[in-house]
């Protein structure tokens, strides 16, 4: 189990910034996250979270990792955008850009204090690569 950071960024383009272990993402601002619709996330550098406001933090259990899949469940003691299963996917294109564009799609399932443990949910997406 890992712990995450999400920063809220307002700059000219506001976004969000997610660390997680070793890497970090921007996120485009929307109010949340819509179950089985796929948002673009930048690989970002640790500085990208400077000067931001943390909006919600929170444990994160990796169920799948490999070089181009991430399958996690995020489970946020505040705040509800990344609270739930989640799937990263790298798909072909995100690999031949300067910064590597992944998308990341939200499953239906809401976690809960008992579910956050469980390592038996069922995989939430696939994508051919």
């Amino acid at each position: 189990m890992s712990d995450f950071f999400l920063y809220k960024k307002e700059t000219d383009k506001p976004h969000f910034v997610l660390v997680v272990e070793d890497r970090v993402w921007n996120i485009p601002f929307t109010a949340d996250i819509e179950p089985g619709k796929g948002r673009i996330a930048i690989e970002a550098s640790p500085s990208d979270a400077d000067g931001g406001e943390i909006v919600e933090s929170g444990s994160v259990i990796f169920k799948r990792k490999d070089g181009g899949k991430m399958e996690c469940v995020f489970h946020g003691s505040m705040g509800s955008f990344m609270n739930g299963d989640f799937v990263f996917v790298l798909p072909s294109w995100g690999r031949h850009t300067e910064k590597r564009l992944w998308v990341v799609i939200k499953s239906g399932k809401k976690v809960t204090e008992d579910s956050a443990d469980d390592k038996t949910h069922s995989h939430v997406a696939t994508q051919k690569q």
